[in-house]
């Protein structure tokens, strides 16, 4: 239990191992894994090469303008900003303000959707917010996009892109992390690597059981359990029916810690003897927190291996030499995430774009609006530091 109130803390903790992270801390290696698990290293993700380096929505674009106007104040408003995903995006948002000139504001609903459309309401009609950053689950996208109409506010998502009612078509540019290629990276990591963080020798797969932590309501988080089960599925056809047990955290339990950690000790409880070992492939950071420690109180790390897609939870936990059933994470660094947002933002409110404009090298078949999909990384508690680059780092790294 002690571990896992360790990675409970990360949350408060990672906002000050950002701002101390020395500058050259970005590294280059590639996330550690083997064979088709291998992490894609930074110098792979999205962004302009380098022949295209003044693409509009990038960083060297967006100083160069930046050098010659007043500061802007952008602001973002959270839905909650008390887990660590939602925290160090805001640390990453005001990095950028310090690198390109602007003024940074942010507003935490914690978790009330009235408090939320109320703060992005005063957001949106104040005459000292010149554009608004936003991050808010998908079935509170209709009532934005009405106030930021409404009020004609220069806006951009955050972590959830916003796709129309009927949910088939973006309707706003976007920077998303790679859910499918997460999930079957997820899959391919835990097979490959589970004798070396186990300490065991390998066995035939139907001795293995595979837990998934999803929650299906959500379009961008479901995609990394799709992603999982085709690649599971491609593996081990045969065991689908037996070995693949699907979760959904939200039916009967909060989506959150609780819900996860309720789910998989119960299911464990009853059914831990079914299999020789077990890994249990989360779809966020709070339910793999939830996973771990339900597999502590049972005592079954010695047989379990944990793998969260996107937050960073674990990390302060990898830093200080503690290692739990949590063994790796999916996810790519968020300041290189929130690059495209702050600099789309920022051409937009230069007048320079629009959203039809941005990111049109990203617009999907059958799509209007540049959709980023950011390629995952796997850390590791051996290569956690690749995380936590600050703003500076990254583009010192990215763009040398």
């Amino acid at each position: 239990m002690k571990k896992i109130l360790a990675i409970l803390l990360a949350a408060l903790m990672l906002a000050a191992v950002l701002s101390a992270c020395n500058k050259d801390s970005g590294g280059t290696s590639s996330g550690e894994a083997s064979g088709s698990a291998s992490g894609s290293s930074q110098s792979s993700d999205p962004g302009p090469s380098e022949a295209g380096a003044k693409t509009l929505g990038w960083y060297p674009d967006a100083y160069e303008a930046s050098l010659n106007r007043e500061k802007y104040t952008i602001g973002c408003v959270f839905i909650a900003m008390s887990d660590q995903l939602h925290s160090a995006l805001n640390v990453a948002f005001k990095e950028w303000s310090l690198l390109l000139n602007f003024d940074y504001v942010s507003f935490d609903a914690s978790g009330s959707h009235d408090a939320f459309f109320s703060g992005l309401e005063t957001y949106a009609t104040s005459s000292d917010i010149d554009g608004i950053l936003i991050d808010i689950d998908a079935s509170s996208h209709p009532r934005v996009l009405e106030i930021v109409e409404e009020n004609n506010a220069k806006w951009f998502p955050a972590m959830s892109p916003f796709r129309n009612d009927a949910m088939t078509k973006y309707v706003a540019p976007a920077a998303v992390l790679e859910g499918y290629s997460c999930g079957q990276i997820q899959v391919d990591w835990m097979f490959d690597n589970y004798t070396k963080e186990l300490g065991v020798q390998e066995v035939d797969a139907s001795k293995i059981g595979v837990i998934t932590l999803n929650w299906s309501p959500h379009p961008e988080i479901n995609l990394r359990i799709v992603g999982a089960e085709a690649r599971y599925k491609e593996l081990y056809p045969n065991l689908l029916s037996t070995n693949w047990i699907p979760i959904d955290v939200l039916p009967g339990s909060p989506a959150n810690i609780e819900g996860a950690f309720d789910l998989v000790s119960a299911y464990l409880s009853t059914n831990g003897s079914d299999f020789e070992y077990w890994f249990i492939g989360s779809a966020t950071d709070e339910f793999a927190i939830g996973a771990a420690r339900a597999v502590e109180q049972l005592g079954m790390e010695d047989k379990c291996i944990i793998s969260a897609i996107m937050g960073g939870s674990v990390i302060e936990e990898w830093s200080t030499g503690n290692i739990s059933a949590w063994k790796s994470l999916i996810t790519t660094p968020l300041v290189g995430l929130a690059e495209p947002m702050v600099c789309g933002l920022l051409a937009v409110l230069d007048g320079r774009a629009t959203f039809e404009t941005l990111y049109q090298e990203y617009v999907p078949a059958g799509e209007s609006y540049g959709i980023i999909d950011y390629p995952p990384q796997v850390f590791t508690s051996s290569n956690w530091q690749e995380y936590i680059p600050t703003a500076e780092a990254w583009v010192a790294f990215k763009y040398k």
